[in-house]
């Protein structure tokens, strides 16, 4: 039971940490200029992100209150059917994420040379992602 609420303390820090380093981040790039769509989509992010955040922080706070409800938090995380669930919509996700910036890729193509080419490159990041990942899991298990 110590190693469970060590585990959750750890991850509150880090969620604290998180915050803040997102906090100075937020507050550094909110004074320059930018337009109005940029500003209001940092903002826009950095409130979901700090909104969830502290979610997650209250959450496991409260789980850390007593025994029962931190063993119910951690048994939940640690479900074996959600995980696999998980691990099975990713791969579909990410094909058909791909499969769908290839069809955009190709029409972009004869519209737009700069959006071509930004697709171009998020595939290419996609790939290398992919090809790094599989590499480490290959040598990791």
């Amino acid at each position: 039971m110590e190693q469970l609420k060590q585990k959750a303390i750890k991850r509150m820090i880090y969620l604290l940490i998180a915050a803040l380093i997102l906090s100075i981040a937020y507050f550094i790039f909110s004074r320059q200029q930018f337009n109005a769509i940029s500003t209001g989509f940092i903002t826009g992010l950095y409130f979901s992100l700090l909104g969830l955040s502290v979610f997650f922080i209250v959450k496991t706070a409260f789980s850390l209150r007593s025994k029962d409800a931190l063993k119910t938090h951690f048994i939940k995380e640690a479900d074996e059917r959600k995980i696999l669930i998980l691990q099975k919509t990713s791969r579909t996700g990410m094909v058909i994420y791909a499969v769908s910036l290839g069809i955009a890729t190709c029409v972009a193509f004869f519209i737009s040379n700069l959006v071509f080419y930004t697709l171009f490159g998020v595939i290419l990041y996609m790939a290398v992602i992919k090809v790094a990942l599989k590499l480490f899991y290959s040598y990791k298990y």
